[in-house]
Formats: structure tokens, C-alpha cells, sequence
């Protein structure tokens, strides 16, 4: 919490945070809320022709997120959460709940 993330590298599948720090994903979450505002450095053209990538605004974005997350080579990894509104905070929660390490970023447009 208190980092934003600068950049989306979806070649080595991390983020990497305005306090220098990489993380590694699985899978990420674009949680922009109900106006799906993308950040600057992935636009909804480029999120949608990438494997792993998703923005999370209803209940048919979160039924193609679970099913890529019980993918094989997925099940069980790590996911980033780029986003700090409620549904941010919610699919941060519920990666934990799953027992998913998860990384909540919040991202300001």
C-alpha cells in the first residue's frame, strides 16, 4: 500500500512499483472500477490481446478471470491487483481467502 505501479511488463509477466520494487504475477487485474480507466502504459487494446490480463467490472469479466486461474500452469500463482477501489480491494481479498499470494497496487489516472 502507498506504491503505485508504473509499469506492466507483460513479457516477464511483473509490475513494477513507484518505490522501485518488481513484483511477479501469474495473472494481473486491471480493478478500475465501473469506468474501466486504463493507466496510461496498458490500453484496453493492448490488455485484450494479452494472455493473463483483466479488467475486473462484472460478473462475466470475473467468470473469464477464475477460469484463466484454474488454468494449468496457473492454478496456484501469484496474481497482482492494479486498482484500489472496492472492487480492487475485493478481488485482493478474495486472492487471499484462496490462498493466492496477492499484491494490491492502488493506481491513480
Amino acid at each position: 500500500m502507498g506504491e503505485r505501479v508504473t509499469s506492466v511488463d507483460t513479457a516477464t509477466h511483473s509490475v513494477e512499483t513507484s518505490q522501485g520494487r518488481v513484483i511477479n504475477y501469474d495473472f494481473c487485474v486491471l480493478a478500475t472500477g465501473s469506468n474501466a480507466g486504463f493507466p496510461r502504459y496498458c490500453t484496453p487494446e493492448r490488455a485484450a490481446g494479452i494472455d493473463g490480463i483483466f479488467v475486473y467490472r462484472n460478473i462475466a469479466d470475473l467468470e473469464k478471470l477464475l477460469a484463466y486461474a484454474e488454468r494449468d500452469g496457473v492454478k496456484g500463482g501469484r496474481a497482482v491487483v492494479i486498482g484500489g477501489g472496492l472492487l480492487g480491494l475485493e478481488a485482493a481479498k478474495a486472492g487471499e481467502q484462496s490462498h493466492r499470494p496477492c499484491h494490491l497496487s492502488i493506481v491513480r489516472h
